[in-house]
């Protein structure tokens, strides 16, 4: 679905002076989480926790009593849009799809359908939105790993879709775009200053990419991923590494992304048993095929768009 970056506000009463969140801090169940850009605002149910984690554009709230984690995503739809997207497979990323097993039903103004999940049987999922404007909705997917607790995490789920509360948003600043000839924008002009990433996590495999896209044409380049086996082996494994980026090609179709690296990368692995370390010759040169389709997809995989505290 749709991502929307929110500016977040959170206040400890209804009324009182909102303070912007910052990615990355959690919010104890009864805090009020408000965002004035998208009009909408909430309060993190008892026993669970809230956040905004970094690098993303989607506010998370887990209960680790319940096993389960709800994610609240905005959409460009309307009531049409939704039952269409809620009826068919929905993805979360380019290997894991809810699927649906109840037909989309309608309880007041809110939509619901519970869904499976491909690959990971022992997982079940709950989806519940709603139109808040015109062309666009709020959704609330619910993930649960316990059977036993399945029908409290959908009632939490249905209540957070009931009672959003919904403001008039605020304006949002007007920015000035660089046209090009044939009505798009410049990638090169897209990427400036841009903070991105991608991740990925199923069947007890995690894994993550970061990206900060410098102004001056520099970039600093992150990765990380770690897992378990059922016999309870653990692994992690990490790099970084720099270098110049460059972009071709205009946003109203498909470009490339090309990230020139210096310095060799640095690669790293922990095991319980040994930590290692390695470092690349240098010089490798990747390119990305990138595609904007209201969502940001490099070589056929979604990144998500974040705020840059590296570099402008």
């Amino acid at each position: 679905m749709k991502l929307f970056t929110c500016l977040l506000l959170l206040c400890v009463t209804p009324v009182c002076l909102a303070v912007e969140v910052q990615q990355g801090k959690q919010y104890a169940g009864g805090a009020y989480v408000e965002s004035s850009q998208a009009g909408i605002g909430l309060s993190v149910p008892m026993g669970w926790k809230g956040a905004w984690p970094t690098g993303t554009e989607v506010f998370m709230l887990e209960s680790r009593a319940l096993k389960a984690t709800i994610f609240m995503t905005f959409e460009q739809v309307d009531d049409a849009g939704i039952r269409a997207l809620m009826s068919n497979p929905v993805p979360l990323d380019t290997l894991t799809r809810l699927v649906p097993k109840s037909p989309v039903r309608m309880t007041g103004k809110v939509y619901t359908a519970q869904y499976t999940v491909d690959g990971a049987p022992e997982l079940s999922a709950y989806i519940t939105a709603r139109a808040i404007r015109p062309a666009l909705a709020v959704a609330f997917i619910a993930m649960s790993a316990d059977a036993s607790t399945v029908a409290e995490v959908e009632r939490i789920a249905l209540k957070l879709a009931t009672n959003l509360k919904v403001n008039t948003p605020a304006t949002p600043p007007a920015t000035t775009k660089a046209p090009t000839q044939n009505g798009g924008d410049l990638w090169s002009d897209y990427f400036k200053g841009r903070y991105i990433a991608h991740y990925f996590s199923g069947s007890g495999y995690t894994e993550e990419q970061h990206l900060w896209l410098c102004s001056d044409g520099r970039f600093l380049y992150k990765s990380g991923s770690g897992g378990y086996s059922p016999s309870g082996a653990s692994g992690a494994y990490g790099s970084r590494g720099k270098g110049y980026w460059a972009a071709t090609g205009s946003t109203n179709g498909e470009g490339q992304l090309i990230l020139q690296f210096g310095a060799g990368s640095v690669s790293e692995t922990h095991t319980p048993d040994a930590d290692t370390s390695s470092t690349g010759e240098g010089g490798e040169r990747w390119v990305y095929h990138v595609l904007l389709e209201k969502k940001l997809y490099l070589d056929g995989k979604q990144w998500l768009r974040g705020r840059n505290e590296i570099c402008d």
